[in-house]
């Protein structure tokens, strides 16, 4: 008589195998170690991004009036030096939160901004970041500043 081990082999059809068992999922199983990798690969993209637009040769900065006045001139250096060149504003910036879009000329991402207002008054914005952050937002005048601006007025026409 046969033993048990040889009755299986001996039965009809073919030796059943195991297969692997295929899933319903779209993906399958993915491996933890390809998602870590995924991972850094994505986490070293968006490290890499501002290095990419500090080479590039131009860049765009948006511009947000915040103050009251409205900008009637904007002009942009590179941090520290004195050559402001003039951005393309097109029409006055209007004071409440107009924005516009400059471009920059130019390699650096450290730069000053010079804004000029309707009133004559002026504000300089020192080393801002512009490839960290590609807008610039314009602070009202604080209102210390304001009064002794008026208070001086009327005391030299006294």
């Amino acid at each position: 008589m046969a033993t048990p081990a040889a009755r299986i082999r001996a039965g009809p059809g073919p030796i059943p195998t195991q297969e692997p068992v295929m899933r319903t999922q779209p993906f399958g199983r993915i491996p933890s170690r390809l998602i870590r990798r995924a991972g850094a690969a994505l986490a070293l993209c968006l490290v890499a991004m501002p290095a990419a637009y500090a080479l590039a040769g131009e860049r765009y900065v948006v511009v947000i009036n915040r103050a009251h006045d409205s900008v009637v001139g904007l002009s942009t250096a590179v941090a520290g030096q004195d050559d402001y060149r003039d951005a393309a504003l097109g029409e006055p910036l209007r004071g409440g939160g107009a924005t516009a879009t400059i471009e920059l000329q130019g390699e650096g991402c450290l730069r000053d901004f010079r804004v000029a207002f309707r009133d004559g008054r002026q504000q300089l914005y020192r080393d801002v970041d512009v490839c960290r952050r590609q807008r610039l937002q314009l602070r009202p005048f604080p209102r210390d500043a304001a009064s002794r601006r008026h208070d001086g007025a009327a005391s030299a026409r006294d």
